[in-house]
């Protein structure tokens, strides 16, 4: 259709032209004379004035303003979700604040000592969610559960969940976008599982980041936070389900012949938003605790390809649908910008602890070698200035550079660290005789951490199989991602009582090399470690655990074959500890306004056992003490 304001009116045309002597009509005049047409029911051009009902209009507009409401309440209860999970998680810098910052000693007159302070320890922080499994997988080994009061706070955040998908939601009718009440409140519910799915998206991905800056303001764990990161994201998925079957019930109630579906599956955007929902669904499925813990490299490959198809599946769904309106993009934005700077930071920080071992000089490789007498566990002693900063708790992936796969990492404890020149491990011995045939990678004197690791499958195992074709110690490139973790504050306590299993012994020598190198309040230590292997054993009391003073008490259980054959002047006992007895005697055993403080790093059963113990010893019962005096901590890689 052409329009000519020529000969719709010749004085605006001469006006456009320039002429702006014009006479103008006045406004009297040129007022129509009868009210417009109203506008026709086939209309389909518009080139004339005509009129809409007073009924219409207000439909349109109560219909626009329902839809304004409605999209900023999608905002802000996305915005209530984040802010819930964060403050959450806060209540880790509460509690690291109240051990070292506002640290008091011990007085049965403080409010930390006083009953509602115990039994909010005993009953909400420190125990399990049903109180005997926390880090040992449950269900058949389908996962894991969270503490009682992550469980406080996940149900909560589970129940907001359910919550905002109904309200806050206003319906209107008529409604000039949904012709009843059902398909106008459905259309709502299925956005709004659209919008806090995507909501949760970047949340999600700061929760699984190695360098999410609330670990650091928190002083909370990488476990904590992975298993937190596990629930949103189930949440997430679920989220998206309901999104896309709520819209297909909405269409099939439009056209119940199923008409309105298909025309609509076909379209771009929504084939998209389906990839991206089932690529969510499907990293959910396969993050199970089975899969992860017997290949984890397939884990992590699948889940950061599963990751992408997701997220280009939200993309592209957004974008064929909306294009750029609404600022649904942005929840995109800033997963993609969290994404990003993690895998920056992460770089970053390999480069600086591990340029040195990309030139492959001399005196920067790392060296790899069994300890003696096994073949499932490896040393690892790696040249790197971490061992300048590094500190008990830390832990630092390694990059096998040259075992044909460089994109496999693995998380390992820092067992010890040197920082060169004499009696650089303070009080803990280094290894001095290892295996014949060894080819150093760097000087004596050389600051270098050291790592010793479990063989399984993957890239553990292939430096197994490479040391043991080489017939010894091999000299292999690996840089080191890190440092991660930070110590536990288990100084501000007169007794530790350090319990690990098998090679959960590197976390603990770690603490007692700090403790050994500047003494504090820690009066006592107690070490309790029980493994399998004797030969595993008799290394580390060679090399590790040699030499050490009498306030460190160290009490080792075999559990496997070869125990007599044992030497040195430590009591070697056969058999499981019993952790249980170990935590009441020493409870009992405690001096007048002293506090103890409980570690493990070792399996997930050994974790629950002391967990429920320490549990049980707090109270105003017989041989039970205040919450105040005792405390737990454990380190397991429970990812």
């Amino acid at each position: 259709m052409h329009f000519s304001i020529r000969q719709a009116d010749p004085a605006i045309w001469s006006w456009v032209q320039g002429n702006r002597k014009v006479t103008w009509p006045s406004y009297e005049s040129v007022l129509p004379t009868s009210e417009p047409p109203l506008v026709p029911e086939d209309l389909e051009v518009l080139n004339s004035t005509v009129r809409i009902t007073d009924e219409s209009y207000w439909a349109e507009y109560v219909t626009q303003m329902t839809f304004s409401y409605i999209e900023r309440w999608h905002v802000r209860v996305g915005y209530i979700l984040i802010i819930l999970v964060v403050l959450s998680c806060l209540i880790g810098t509460v509690q690291y604040l109240h051990l070292t910052r506002f640290y008091a000693t011990h007085s049965t007159q403080s409010w930390r000592s006083s009953k509602t302070m115990t039994w909010f320890k005993k009953h909400l922080v420190l125990p399990a969610l049903f109180r005997s499994s926390h880090r040992r997988p449950v269900l058949s080994s389908m996962g894991y559960l969270p503490s009682r009061l992550a469980a406080v706070f996940l149900g909560l955040f589970f129940i907001l969940n359910i919550i905002f998908l109904a309200t806050p939601i206003k319906s209107v009718q008529p409604n000039t976008w949904s012709s009843s009440r059902k398909l106008e409140v459905n259309n709502y519910v299925a956005n709004r599982a659209g919008f806090i799915s995507f909501a949760l998206l970047p949340l999600t991905v700061l929760l699984s980041a190695r360098n999410n800056p609330l670990i650091a303001i928190t002083r909370m764990t990488q476990n904590t936070y992975i298993l937190i990161h596990r629930w949103v994201a189930r949440v997430c998925a679920l989220q998206a389900v309901i999104h896309s079957v709520a819209w297909t019930i909405q269409w099939y109630w439009e056209k119940p012949d199923g008409s309105k579906f298909r025309s609509e599956a076909v379209m771009p955007y929504m084939r998209w938003g389906f990839a991206g929902t089932v690529a969510l669904c499907l990293m959910v499925g396969f993050a199970a605790w089975p899969i992860r813990h017997r290949s984890y490299e397939f884990f992590i490959f699948l889940h950061i390809a599963l990751g992408i198809v997701s997220l280009l599946g939200c993309w592209y769904h957004m974008d064929y649908r909306f294009a750029d309106k609404y600022g649904y993009k942005n929840w995109l934005y800033v997963t993609f910008g969290i994404w990003g700077a993690d895998r920056i930071v992460r770089s970053l920080r390999m480069l600086y602890i591990s340029w040195p071992a990309l030139t492959r000089k001399p005196n920067t490789l790392a060296q790899a070698e069994l300890v003696p007498g096994q073949s499932a566990l490896v040393k690892l002693t790696i040249p790197t200035r971490l061992a300048l900063s590094a500190k008990p708790g830390q832990y630092a992936f390694v990059h096998f550079a040259s075992l044909f796969k460089p994109w496999e990492n693995h998380p390992f404890s820092v067992a010890s660290w040197s920082v060169g020149g004499e009696d650089a491990e303070k009080g803990i011995e280094e290894d001095k005789n290892s295996q014949k045939g060894s080819i150093p990678s760097f000087t004596p004197g050389a600051p270098h951490i050291t790592m010793i690791v479990r063989a399984h499958g993957g890239a553990t195992g292939r430096i197994r199989d490479t040391i043991l074709a080489n017939r010894g110690p091999v000299v292999l490139p690996m840089l080191l991602e890190g440092p991660y973790g930070h110590p536990q504050p288990l100084d501000v306590y007169e007794t530790q009582v350090l319990v690990a299993g098998g090679v959960g012994i590197t976390a603990l020598t770690g603490y007692i090399q700090s403790f050994l190198a500047s003494p504090n309040k820690t009066k006592r230590i107690i070490v309790v470690w029980a493994a399998r292997e004797a030969e595993f054993i008799q290394f580390m009391l060679d090399h590790k655990l040699d030499g050490l003073p009498n306030n460190v008490d160290l009490k080792i259980h075999c559990t496997g074959a070869g125990a007599e054959k044992l030497e040195g002047k430590h009591t070697i006992e056969l058999g499981r500890p019993q952790l249980t007895s170990l935590v009441k005697t020493e409870v009992a055993a405690l001096f007048e306004g002293e506090r103890i403080a409980f570690f493990v790093s070792g399996s997930g059963s050994m974790s629950d056992e002391v967990r429920r113990a320490v549990v049980d010893s707090i109270g105003d019962g017989p041989g039970q003490v205040d919450g105040d005096r005792v405390n737990f901590f454990d380190e397991v890689f429970a990812w």
